[in-house]
C-alpha cells in the first residue's frame, strides 16, 4: 500500500478509458471524480490479496475507501513497477 500511496501523491496515475467511462456510468447521484480516485489511492486499503499482473513487476489490486458519511468507492488498479505508474482500470461504488 505504501507504493500505491507514494505514486498517487506524486500523481503518477493513468486513469484508463474504461475507468473514465465508468466514472460517469456508475453515478446514481454523482460521478466518481478524479479527486475521489486520488483520495481512495492515498487513504484506502487493499481489498483481498494482490495478484501478479501479466508483465514483470505488475500487480493487480483493488483499493477501497469510505469517506465519512458517504458511499464506499473501489478502484481496480494495476501497479506497474513501484518506480513507474499506477494504471486505474475502473472505479466503482461498492455498496
Amino acid at each position: 500500500m505504501e507504493t500505491i500511496r507514494k505514486l498517487a501523491k506524486e500523481r503518477k496515475v493513468y486513469i484508463g478509458t474504461h475507468a473514465r467511462q465508468r466514472q460517469k456510468e456508475r453515478s446514481d447521484f454523482s460521478p466518481i471524480t478524479d479527486a475521489e480516485i486520488y483520495q481512495v489511492l492515498e487513504l484506502g486499503s487493499i481489498e483481498g490479496i494482490p495478484r501478479k499482473g501479466k508483465n514483470h513487476g505488475e500487480w493487480n489490486v483493488t483499493v477501497t475507501f469510505r469517506q465519512k458519511g458517504a458511499r464506499e468507492i473501489g478502484i481496480a488498479t494495476i501497479v506497474i513497477d513501484e518506480d513507474h505508474d499506477l494504471f486505474v482500470i475502473t472505479a466503482m461504488w461498492r455498496d
